[in-house]
């Protein structure tokens, strides 16, 4: 890898995504002057051996292997602190959000220190996980007085030289990060910016709603307790 200074750098984390991983990370690889960054979490198909064929081909693709799963935000962290962009956005491995999603979160960047993508879905949710989904976000905005209308979505960018002291605070490095990521930002000053993304799930959800709701419970109430 030279030490050419990109405009972008893009972090997927990656966990058992060997369907999906090839067609997405083509994708991005359309867009010129980026870095992409494949942070692995503990992998058991055939995702790395997919991935390390295109670090292999293109001087701009890292692979990070990390060794314990279940800690998503622990990958995400491991990506941007090696990026070599003052520019980072992390972005879901079924590319969901699509490069449009990308490049608007890019754009504006230039101003602020962390843009979060909320979710405008083209695909109807179960009454189920859209009252979960939204007495999450209204519970954590109440508990925290936030403003933010969606803490999950799988992509966000980050200004690097302001997130990097927010990711040495951060205590959840699994499920929880993105909403401890933000609140902490904002606690922080940081300037942060919502935008719109249209959203196309690409693959059916592994979550059960139920489980994770009270796993997200658990982890708002010892969050705040300790905060």
């Amino acid at each position: 890898m030279t030490n050419k200074l990109f405009m972008l750098s893009i972090v997927i984390p990656t966990y058992n995504e060997s369907e999906i991983i090839e067609e997405s990370v083509k994708e991005i690889l359309k867009l010129k002057n980026i870095e992409l960054i494949i942070s692995d979490g503990g992998s058991t198909d055939n995702t790395l051996l997919k991935i390390k064929k295109f670090k292999q081909s293109c001087k701009n693709v890292k692979v990070i292997e990390n060794k314990i799963k279940g800690r998503k935000g622990f990958d995400i962290e491991n990506g941007i602190k090696i990026s070599s962009s003052k520019f980072c956005i992390f972005v879901d491995a079924d590319l969901s959000c699509g490069i449009s999603g990308i490049l608007k979160v890019s754009k504006e960047l230039k101003n602020y220190d962390l843009v979060i993508g909320y979710r405008i879905s083209k695909k109807k949710r179960t009454f189920l996980r859209n009252f979960l989904t939204r007495s999450y976000i209204l519970l954590i905005n109440f508990l925290f007085k936030m403003k933010i209308k969606d803490y999950q979505c799988g992509l966000k960018g980050f200004r690097k030289e302001k997130i990097l002291p927010i990711l040495e605070k951060i205590k959840n490095k699994d499920f929880f990060w993105d909403t401890e990521l933000i609140i902490r930002s904002q606690k922080s000053n940081l300037k942060i910016k919502e935008v719109p993304v249209t959203w196309i799930e690409k693959r059916k959800s592994k979550i059960k709603v139920l489980r994770t709701s009270l796993k997200f419970l658990l982890k708002i109430i010892k969050f705040k307790l300790l905060y």
